[in-house]
């Protein structure tokens, strides 16, 4: 492989379709890979496969030169589709509805 096979626009993350945004370490990350653990980056990339529409809107509005506000609203959407994964989610305590009553306990002894 050449220099000129390589892509030096796209995300560092393997597989990933989406531009190089923000430089870590010499290597360029896009908006949802960026400060994401390394070890789910195979689960964010393919989710962002998951939604390719918005992936492509978002390319088309950076090669084209779009306005910030349409830029980072498509980013925003993808960063919310992507931004929990890897989290550990922790279980509602409080607020959580159950039973209001319950039947009577009997025993199972003769009399």
């Amino acid at each position: 492989m050449s220099l000129d096979d390589v892509r030096t626009d796209t995300c560092a993350a393997y597989g990933c379709p989406l531009l190089g945004s923000f430089g870590v370490g010499g290597k360029w990350f896009c908006v949802c890979h960026f400060r994401a653990n390394a070890a789910v980056n195979d689960a964010i990339t393919a989710e962002l496969n998951r939604h390719r529409g918005v992936v492509d809107a978002l390319l088309l509005a950076r090669r084209t030169g779009a306005g910030y506000a349409d830029i980072k609203a498509l980013e925003d959407e993808l960063i919310g589709h992507t931004h929990e994964i890897g989290r550990q989610q922790s279980i509602p305590t409080a607020g959580v509805v159950g039973p209001t009553h319950a039947e009577p306990a009997f025993t199972e002894t003769d009399a």
